[in-house]
């Protein structure tokens, strides 16, 4: 008889201490899912949480705390304040082709700087000469991407614009602006969660 209720009491305790372990793991998911909805909320930085399920399971970083994805967001925040010029003097009387235009993002990844990373902006590109001075046309087919080591990190276009502006001469550069967001993967104590980043980048191509 005394066995049997030893071994009800080792078997409500067990269960009982599987119960309480599985609630303290609840409530810390809860408070970092909070955490994190705090800081979307806030407008400090233009992110959205979206679910674990839409991140991929190989583009995942570890996080000690939320804090740190704080300064991953910054990082981004910073990186898209600036716009990127490239000049180029072409000969041609006329002209068509393609462009890369790179920008040395090392803010990509882990909030890790000096990591070998680019944005790019690859686009078709038609121009001609009117009076001796170089005129864009025509611009095309804008895409975007990152190229180098990334972590955790993913970058999706959503849309494109480009417009022609006079720098020395009438339509010499092409302004071109990407809208799109980073998808970050992250977890933090365990939980593992996804950040949309929002983003817009913005090029100056001047002929």
């Amino acid at each position: 008889m005394k066995k049997v209720i030893l071994v009800g009491l080792m078997f409500v305790a067990f269960f009982g201490w599987k119960d309480i372990v599985s609630a303290d793991s609840v409530t810390e998911e809860n408070a970092v899912i909070s955490e994190v909805k705090e800081l979307e909320q806030s407008g400090k930085y233009d992110f959205e949480v979206v679910p674990a399920e839409d991140i991929d399971p190989q583009n995942i970083i570890q996080l000690d705390s939320v804090e740190e994805l704080e300064k991953i967001l910054a990082e981004f925040k910073n990186s898209s304040e600036t716009e990127f010029t490239i000049n180029e003097n072409p000969i041609q009387t006329r002209a068509a082709g393609s462009k890369t235009v790179s920008q040395w993002a090392p803010f990509s990844g882990y909030g890790m700087t000096g990591l070998p990373t680019w944005r790019n902006v690859s686009f078709n590109y038609e121009y001609k000469k009117v009076n001796g001075k170089n005129q864009f046309t025509k611009v095309s087919g804008i895409k975007s991407y990152y190229s180098g080591l990334q972590i955790a990190v993913t970058w999706n276009q959503t849309s494109a614009s480009s417009n022609f502006v006079k720098t020395n001469n009438t339509k010499d550069t092409v302004k071109i602006k990407v809208n799109g967001y980073s998808l970050l993967g992250f977890q933090v104590k365990g939980f593992t969660i996804g950040a949309k980043i929002n983003d817009t980048w913005n090029f100056s191509h001047k002929i």
